[in-house]
């Protein structure tokens, strides 16, 4: 199917295939296949750990930070953030220029991010070994889960394939958003402002329902 008859498909799928090789060993191999495009492939295996530290540095930064962000929370996050970006880029020399297969994928890949599926496929227990949504280009800072038009992972062997909507079919979504600071916190409107943004480009090929559900004021 072509992408004209389905605009909301992306042209390209890249999909990441972790597997553990031993204690903090892994090797990931990358496949980018779409539409108009030679199938591609690279393979990379590498050491890769984080510290205790570093996991509860990641979950202080998306949890805590974000209700109290005040001083010394605002330093704190610097130097997370410093961090993040270390090893996002790790991740993205160790695919990407560990090769000279990797390094020819993302010469392909990088032009067209912007409508690119990118899969991990992972086991269970090893999901969370590797956070492949930090992973980002050193050269422009580009992170690939923000760049890309989806970023999913997968499970190797699931029950059953997704059944995705036809451009025909309407789209149902439930909008869940909390506001735990009430009136105080960013209005439900602006959470969903990039949802209804980007649905307001593909009417034209399909109709949405959008239902928001949110906690009642205690006003």
């Amino acid at each position: 199917m072509s992408s004209d008859s389905n605009p909301a498909q992306p042209s390209a799928t890249l999909r990441l295939t972790q597997i553990s090789m031993g204690q903090d060993q892994y090797r990931v191999e990358a496949a980018l296949e779409g539409e108009g495009l030679a199938r591609q492939t690279a393979a990379a295996q590498f050491e890769f750990k984080l510290t205790p530290q570093d996991r509860e540095d990641l979950r202080w930064y998306l949890e805590d930070y974000l209700q109290y962000p005040l001083e010394p929370a605002p330093t704190i996050a610097a130097r997370v953030e410093q961090r993040m970006a270390g090893i996002g880029t790790e991740l993205f020399r160790a695919l990407f220029q560990s090769s000279d297969d990797g390094r020819d994928l993302w010469a392909t890949l990088r032009t067209r991010l912007d409508d690119t599926r990118v899969e991990v496929v992972a086991e269970v227990r090893e999901a969370a070994a590797i956070p492949w949504e930090l992973t980002r280009d050193p050269k422009t800072g580009a992170v690939l889960a923000l760049r890309a038009r989806a970023f999913v992972r997968t499970h190797p062997q699931p029950a059953q394939s997704p059944q995705l909507p036809q451009a025909s079919v309407p789209i149902r979504i439930l909008l869940v958003i909390c506001r735990p600071g009430g009136d105080d916190d960013v209005p439900f409107r602006s959470v969903a402002s990039r949802l209804v943004k980007s649905l307001a480009t593909r009417r034209a090929a399909c109709s949405t329902w959008t239902c928001c559900a949110r906690r009642p004021s205690s006003s």
